[in-house]
């Protein structure tokens, strides 16, 4: 039979940090969602890059959520 192994539980500190990431990527995903209905009105240099920042970090921080 195989052994159930205990894991420790996470520090109060750690969960909260990892409940509010959570909701920065998610309003983040929000943000996104917000951007690309209005980059099909208003379509400039500047804007492209304000969107690819975003989508960047709201990458990274998923990337890191999952870790």
């Amino acid at each position: 039979m195989t052994d159930a192994i205990q894991a420790e539980r996470m520090p109060a500190v750690v969960r909260a940090g990892r409940f509010i990431m959570t909701m920065e990527v998610a309003f983040s995903l929000v943000g996104l969602a917000i951007m690309i209905g209005t980059a099909a009105f208003a379509f400039s240099g500047p804007f492209v890059l304000l969107f690819l920042y975003t989508a960047v970090i709201t990458a990274l921080m998923g990337w890191l959520l999952s870790r």
